[in-house]
This record gives C-alpha cells, sequence and structure tokens, in this order.
C-alpha cells in the first residue's frame, strides 16, 4: 500500500488523539495537498514548524498504530465480515482470520 494512503487511513483512527495543530497540519497536507510553504502562509507559522509538525503527527499515528494494531484489527474484522457473508463459507478461512485477531 502507497504510505500516503496508508497513512491517511491510519490517520482516521487515531485523529482524535493528536492535538488540535497536529490535524489541521495533517490535513490541509494530505486532504487539501497544500506545500508546507502554503500550510505556513495560511497558520502564520514558519515553514520549519509546519514540517515539525507534520513530522510529529506522523511519527505519533505510526506509534499508535504500532502499540494499538487498530488498523489491522479493523482490516480482519472486515475480512472475517466478508467471508461470513459468502454464501460458500470456509470455516478454516473464518478460523485462521479469528486466530489472527487473537494474536494481535
Amino acid at each position: 500500500m502507497e504510505k500516503n494512503v496508508e497513512l491517511t487511513l491510519i490517520y482516521e483512527i487515531y485523529k482524535e488523539l493528536l492535538t488540535d495543530n497536529m490535524r489541521d497540519v495533517f490535513e490541509m497536507y494530505y486532504y487539501s495537498d497544500l506545500s508546507l510553504r502554503e500550510i505556513g502562509e495560511e497558520k502564520q507559522i514558519s515553514y520549519q514548524a509546519v514540517n515539525d509538525t507534520l513530522k510529529k503527527a506522523e511519527k505519533a499515528i505510526y506509534e499508535y498504530e504500532n502499540k494499538l494494531n487498530l488498523s489491522k484489527i479493523k482490516q480482519n474484522i472486515t475480512k472475517l465480515n466478508n467471508k461470513l457473508n459468502n454464501e460458500n463459507v470456509d470455516l478454516n478461512e473464518v478460523k485462521q482470520i479469528a486466530k489472527e485477531l487473537g494474536e494481535l
């Protein structure tokens, strides 16, 4: 998965754990596609402050995921749900996914 896609998916899970400023900078950069300079101008802070804030937000998001694994759990629950909704349910596959969930 491309880094930006993965990061934004994980961000959606953990964004409430970030500061308001981190969320603003992250969303302006990844969702509004503004450059670091443009964000700095809009927020009236330096380019370096924007860069530092973005890096801290990214680091925090990855640290939360490494500790909590909520993104992986969500993916496995989605897989499990899809398998269970399939008419030809393979119980061995369901058991394997459930086992993986228990290991996270």
